[in-house]
């Protein structure tokens, strides 16, 4: 999931997580981030310290999440079901 594009680092080596990020991830102003650098993707994992981890609301599961708003999640499949049983 591409949350930004095109952010500078500053002289200082910082980068500014969008607002949006923390929105759709349910996180405050106030938390703990753990960093993880993942050297065989070339990536930053970012982590909240003492946070639920997303998960469907409906079966459990953690992979193509959307949000429902909150801290509410379902996942492709259960979504994918749920269409379909509306439209029968």
């Amino acid at each position: 999931m591409n949350l930004w594009k095109d952010r500078r680092v500053d002289s200082l080596h910082r980068v500014v997580l969008p607002r949006e990020a923390f929105s759709l991830l349910g996180w405050t102003s106030d938390e703990v981030l753990e960093a993880e650098a993942l050297l065989a993707q070339d990536a930053l994992l970012l982590r909240a310290q003492n946070h639920p981890r997303p998960q469907c609301c409906a079966c459990g599961g953690a992979q193509d999440l959307v949000s429902l708003g909150g801290r509410r999640w379902l996942c492709g499949a259960c979504l994918a079901a749920a269409n379909a049983a509306s439209k029968a």
